[in-house]
C-alpha cells in the first residue's frame, strides 16, 4: 500500500472511530521512524481506547492497517523516532534467520537460572516452593480491560503482523536481547499461543490472551520464560515472582512485559 492511501484509509478509519465512540474527529499524524518504517496516530480520550482499538481490530485484515495503542506517547515519540537498530527489512530478515524454539529456549534456560539465583534473595522468597508444591498456585483475580500507562494515543501500522510492528518501529535492543530476538518473541506469543498485541510503548508492549493457560505445567514453563525475557509481566507490578505470574496466567487476560 502506497503512504498516501495508507494514509487516507487511516483517516477514514479514525472517522468511523469517532462517530463510533461520539467524539470529534481526530487529527491524524504521519510518525516515520528512523527504521524506515512509519504509522499514523490519533488522540483520543482515554477512556475510549480500548473500544476503538477492538472496533480497529475487527477490521484490520480488510483495512491491512494494524491497531495498536500507544502507552506513554510523549516518550515514545521522543525514543523512537531517530535512533533505530536498523532498518525495517534488516530486522525482518535477521528474525527470519533465528530460530523460533532456540529463541524462546534461551529465554526458558535464563529464567530457570535467575529462578535458581532468586531462590536464595529475599525478594523472592516465593521461589523456594515449585509448582508441585501446595500453596504455589494462587487465587488470582483477572480483569477484563488492560489497563493503559500514561498519556496515550492510537496508531494504525501498515502491516498484518504483530512482529512486524516491532520491526516498523526498529525495537530497540533491551536487557542484551536484539530487535529480531524481540520480533521472534512476538511472533511467539502470539502464533504459538494465541496472543493478540494490543499496545507498545518506549520499554514494553501489551498482550491480550484469548484465553487464560489453563495447564498448568504450560503455565508455569511460559512464567518462567517470561522472567527470562523481560523484568516483569504483569501489568502494575514492579516485579513477578515465579507463583505470581504462573497464577496470573491460568486466569489473567493481559500482559505487559517491559525491562527496566
Amino acid at each position: 500500500m502506497e503512504l498516501i492511501d495508507a494514509y487516507d484509509q487511516a483517516q477514514s478509519l479514525y472517522q468511523g472511530v469517532a462517530s463510533l465512540t461520539e467524539n470529534p474527529t481526530p487529527n491524524v499524524t504521519t510518525l516515520r521512524f528512523g527504521s524506515g518504517g512509519h504509522a499514523f496516530l490519533a488522540e483520543l480520550p482515554k477512556v475510549d481506547l480500548w473500544t476503538a482499538r477492538n472496533w480497529l481490530w475487527a477490521r484490520r485484515n480488510e483495512t491491512g492497517l494494524f491497531p495498536v495503542v500507544v502507552e506513554e506517547s510523549e516518550a515514545f515519540l521522543d525514543d523512537y523516532d531517530s535512533e533505530q537498530e536498523g532498518s525495517v527489512s534488516e530486522i525482518l530478515a535477521a528474525a527470519s534467520a533465528l530460530e523460533t524454539d532456540a529463541v524462546v529456549d534461551g529465554f526458558r534456560k535464563w529464567g530457570e537460572d535467575h529462578l535458581a539465583e532468586w531462590r536464595t534473595g529475599d525478594y523472592h522468597r516465593d521461589l523456594q516452593i515449585g509448582p508441585g508444591d501446595e500453596g504455589f498456585w494462587r487465587e488470582d483475580e483477572g480483569i477484563s480491560e488492560p489497563r493503559f500507562f500514561g498519556p496515550c494515543c492510537l496508531a494504525l501500522f501498515p502491516v498484518r503482523q504483530a512482529s512486524h510492528v516491532l520491526a516498523e518501529v526498529g525495537w530497540q535492543p533491551f536487557n542484551g536481547s536484539s530487535a529480531p530476538e524481540h520480533v521472534v518473541m512476538v511472533s511467539y506469543f502470539t502464533d504459538a499461543l494465541g496472543m493478540e498485541l494490543i499496545s507498545i510503548s518506549g520499554d514494553g508492549y501489551g498482550l491480550k490472551m484469548t484465553d487464560p493457560i489453563h495447564h498448568k505445567h504450560l503455565a508455569s514453563d511460559v512464567a518462567t520464560i517470561l522472567l527470562g525475557y523481560a523484568d516483569t509481566a504483569v501489568s502494575g507490578t514492579d516485579r513477578s515472582g515465579l507463583s505470581e505470574l504462573a497464577s496470573y496466567l491460568r486466569v489473567g487476560r493481559f500482559l505487559r512485559p517491559w525491562w527496566d
